[in-house]
């Protein structure tokens, strides 16, 4: 009897896997592989964006610097080039709308390149047209040196739409050195995608979906020696959106402080990168009508 047991656990051992118990192990591991490749190609599709991004956002630094090197090295200011067609505009002054608006129809790029390919908030489109034809800078400040209709309202109310995905640094004639190609220095941030509102953490932002997570943002940003990097946000209290690459001087102490880049550090005298949608800004200094749009 014992003989006889062994010899059938011989069989059994020798047996191998039934053609049922095949199939099943066969469709397990394709399960697995599929969603193997379905999460590396959402990754990789999202990295790929995420570069392309980054490229976009240096292409449009280096049309800015191209344009400064007509003009003693400053960069474009709405108010500077028509301050009456600029206060007529749909987003008034020195807007994110206007800068744009300009640099497009004067063909440093087109409204595609500032249209982010992960953009997040659906209110972010490029236009369906784009003005070229009644813009006349010849006819001086009486007449369109860009599309007026080119607009940034990122909040999303009352049926209102943005052509723009990227923040930019305030536009400030009372401090030009914020807005110059040859004094701005390398950790000083000119554009970027866009931070949440004052930066501080928020995860119903739509801007924490362009490239990071529901819980983290993660963006590109563009230095004024035109460096970009994508920088995640941080874990350490009240310093979430203060990175060490970004500092400012405080003039007070002379001491380099760490910048929230999307909120005004240095009241004083704003020496720090403020970057947003600036819906307005329209007062002498542009802090008199400034106003700020998050989403």
């Amino acid at each position: 009897m014992q003989r006889g047991f062994c010899a059938d656990l011989r069989q059994r051992r020798h047996r191998g896997f039934s053609l049922v118990e095949l199939v099943v192990i066969v469709v397990v591991l394709g399960m697995v592989m599929a969603g193997l490749v379905m999460f590396l190609g959402r990754a990789r599709d999202g990295c790929g964006k995420q570069m392309k991004c980054a490229t976009q956002l240096k292409l449009i630094y280096r049309a800015y610097v191209i344009w400064s090197q007509d003009y003693g090295g400053r960069f474009p200011m709405p108010m500077e080039l028509n301050r009456e067609l600029s206060l007529n505009s749909h987003n008034p002054g020195n807007s994110t709308a206007n800068l744009h608006s300009y640099m497009i129809y004067n063909n440093y790029y087109s409204p595609e390149l500032v249209i982010c390919p992960s953009e997040a908030n659906g209110c972010v489109d490029v236009p369906e047209e784009f003005d070229y034809l009644s813009a006349d800078p010849s006819g001086g400040e009486t007449t369109a040196w860009w599309d007026v209709d080119f607009r940034c309202d990122i909040e999303c109310e009352s049926g209102s739409w943005s052509n723009v995905s990227y923040a930019n640094t305030e536009l400030n004639p009372g401090f030009a050195h914020e807005w110059d190609a040859d004094t701005l220095g390398s950790t000083f941030v000119i554009f970027s995608d866009r931070g949440p509102k004052d930066g501080k953490s928020d995860p119903k932002s739509p801007a924490y979906l362009t490239h990071g997570s529901r819980t983290r943002w993660q963006g590109n940003v563009v230095f004024a020696d035109g460096s970009v990097k994508s920088l995640t946000e941080r874990s350490k209290k009240g310093q979430e959106f203060a990175w060490p690459e970004c500092t400012w001087v405080d003039s007070s102490t002379g001491k380099k402080m760490p910048d929230n880049l999307f909120l005004r550090d240095d009241v004083v005298n704003k020496s720090d990168s403020w970057l947003a949608v600036f819906t307005s800004a329209t007062g002498e200094d542009a802090s008199g009508g400034t106003k700020v749009a998050w989403d």
